[in-house]
């Protein structure tokens, strides 16, 4: 099992990350596509800082904003890349005739030019949106259970690819789909339990109302904790040697002690 308290608490347990958080909530808040890609690096230091052993686990913002959001854009490049063949599926079946690339050319780009903006909010915003504005999109239901099932299964297998990231330390790692299809289902049940502490985390992020922009930076920290530590029990050759300085070894042996 893994250790759901230390998942949630350690984000704020050294001195000076609230400040640290309340930071990267308030680029959120100001200004979403830009924060939540800086959200997304900062995530990637944290992760690498938890492999690594360094301390303090939440890096000072001084200087870091170029590099998270530059990691944070390679972080959206690793979701596009996976979510490409359900894209191409989606529209496979929204395009009832060739033809229809021509006639529809606006709202086709227009889509691919507001997809990246926000995922978090714009994927399922235009999936669903999109054949809602747009009757010519008409989806059988038969089509929209297989778009689901591609969908839900491409989401399930992300945080897998971006545990690569933590074990090469390079995004093209994350590109590595055996590797990540290994990873699962290696330790299955690990996966399981740290995408149940992610639910909840997320859960937690939106019940903060007003407080969300805090409560999303809050719930991604605590996500990249949970699969990391899971990476860590999963018993894969290498992942022992790249965490031998982490605190996630310790936290490793705590759970398997019971």
């Amino acid at each position: 099992m893994l250790r759901w308290r230390a998942a949630f608490r350690f984000p704020t347990h050294e001195p000076g990350a609230v400040g640290k958080l309340l930071h990267a909530g308030c680029w959120l808040l100001v200004c979403p596509p830009v924060g939540w890609l800086m959200a997304l690096g900062y995530r990637r230091e944290v992760a690498l800082n938890l492999v690594e052993g360094r301390m303090p686990l939440l890096p000072a913002w001084s200087g870091l904003h170029w590099s998270a959001l530059g990691h944070g854009l390679r972080a959206v490049g690793v979701i596009l890349a996976y979510f490409t063949p359900f894209l191409i599926l989606y529209w496979s079946l929204a395009i009832s005739q060739p033809g229809d690339l021509v006639a529809r050319w606006r709202e086709i780009g227009l889509f691919f030019l507001c997809l990246p903006v926000f995922l978090l909010v714009t994927m399922p915003g235009l999936l669903i949106g999109y054949p809602t504005w747009h009757p010519w999109m008409d989806f059988s239901v038969a089509e929209v259970v297989v778009l689901s099932v591609v969908f839900a299964g491409t989401t399930f297998i992300i945080p897998a690819a971006f545990m690569q990231v933590s074990l090469y330390r390079r995004f093209r790692a994350a590109l590595r789909v055996d590797r990540v299809i290994r990873l699962i289902v290696a330790a299955p049940g690990l996966y399981l339990e740290a995408w149940s502490i992610s639910l909840v985390a997320l859960a937690i992020a939106v019940l903060c109302g007003p407080l969300l922009p805090w409560g999303l930076v809050w719930s991604y920290l605590v996500i990249g904790f949970a699969f990391n530590q899971a990476l860590v029990l999963s018993g894969l050759p290498g992942v022992e040697e790249r965490f031998r300085n982490s605190m996630l070894l310790r936290d490793a042996a705590i759970a398997k002690s019971g």
